[in-house]
């Protein structure tokens, strides 16, 4: 019980971000591929974290500190919110990659995807998933590892230091590989499921459904833009700290997102006009 509530006072952001999950999830596909993908999502990244505390594989070397944070949930060295949120983070890079690589219709709030199962199960959808939810780590960590000067906490450390605002290149590369088997053993379930399925079961209607995990997406950038903001303003970070650093890299990183996402989705609505006409 001490743990539950600890989540709700202590870890309010990460609910806010598996509300948004459920909500966004719930309503593209509905509740059996939305339960599938939290508990496969947790478990797996929550694997591969176990695994990589102990063995340097997939993300690098590094320590959690549970023995200061006795209120949270642990299972064998590892934090339940963190892998939480392998499965929202993945999710949203999955939905995200999936809009920017169909034709789109309509404008405003009646703005669709064009459904296609096949799409949504294919490799190029697979491959920019695991990349955008990777995209999503690279302005996490650098502010996560500083935690102990924010409400996160002195959660963890690394045994070595890396090439990207103290993070090391296999933290990212470890994302890359772990996102990729989320979203695979979801796409596998999915063919699963629609197999025994009359058909694709009906969602929420959410106003332009296809932009709420990109927005998500957006939504976890300005958190962590707005982090670092924090920080630079905290007296208690010392001024070696990279902050104004961090925070032109994630600046950087989010415009390239939103240039290429608005690329991506012109060329989507051009494409729906195109088979239209």
């Amino acid at each position: 019980m001490d743990a539950v509530v600890a989540m709700v006072t202590d870890r309010a952001y990460v609910l806010a971000f598996l509300a948004s999950f459920l909500l966004v999830s719930g309503a593209e596909r509905g509740g059996r591929r939305t339960a599938f993908w939290l508990a496969s999502g947790t478990v797996i990244g929550w694997l591969a974290e176990a695994v990589s505390i102990r063995t340097g594989f997939p993300f690098g070397w590094y320590t959690y500190h549970p023995e200061s944070f006795p209120r949270e949930a642990w299972f064998s060295g590892v934090p339940l919110f963190a892998s939480l949120s392998f499965a929202f983070l993945s999710y949203f890079g999955f939905s995200a990659a999936y809009t920017l690589l169909s034709p789109l219709r309509g404008r405003g709030a009646a703005l669709a995807r064009v459904e296609d199962p096949a799409r949504a199960r294919s490799g190029s959808v697979l491959v920019l998933a695991a990349v955008l939810t990777t995209w999503a780590d690279t302005l996490t960590d650098p502010v996560a590892h500083l935690g102990r000067y924010w409400f996160l906490g002195d959660l963890y450390e690394y045994h070595a230091d890396g090439v990207h605002f103290h993070v090391p290149l296999s933290n990212y590369l470890g994302w890359l590989l772990t996102s990729a088997c989320i979203v695979f053993a979801n796409q596998r379930f999915d063919a699963w499921l629609s197999a025994r399925e009359a058909s694709f079961p009906p969602g929420l209607t959410l106003p332009a459904k296809p932009l709420w995990a990109l927005g998500s997406l957006v939504g976890n950038a300005a958190f962590m833009i707005g982090i670092t903001l924090y920080l630079l303003a905290s007296p208690e970070v010392p001024e070696h700290v990279p902050l104004r650093g961090i925070l032109i890299s994630g600046l950087l990183l989010t415009a390239v997102f939103l240039l290429a996402a608005g690329v991506l989705l012109r060329r989507g609505m051009s494409r729906a006009a195109s088979a239209a006409a």
